[in-house]
């Protein structure tokens, strides 16, 4: 009689998190894209605002970002985000960009 035993993965490694946008689980790829994942100097409409806290989505709303207005990435410099709201350039890092959901 041979000796059948067969590995069964019980100590598999986890995938590590492919995004560095600060969030270690549950980072919502699935849900939209977030301005992370823009292509540069294209125009896109924000779908929606994914704020934590309020104190994020009312700095967003301040800057014209609400669902519906436009919004295009400029530049992408290691955290930051060059973006255009309404003929307007602002700066954000990754964490904000990350919040801003575009169609």
């Amino acid at each position: 009689m041979e000796n059948s035993f067969k590995f069964t993965g019980l100590f598999k490694r986890r995938r590590r998190h492919h995004c560095n946008h600060g969030r270690k689980n549950n980072c919502g790829h699935g849900r939209g894209n977030s301005l992370i994942h823009a292509e540069l100097n294209q125009e896109y409409t924000i779908k929606k605002i994914r704020a934590d806290n309020d104190k994020i989505g009312n700095f967003l709303f301040s800057l014209g970002c609400f669902p519906g207005s436009k919004v295009t990435v400029v530049s992408k410099i290691a955290n930051q985000y060059v973006i255009v709201i309404k003929n307007a350039r602002y700066s954000i890092d990754k964490e904000l960009a990350w919040c801003i959901v575009v169609d």
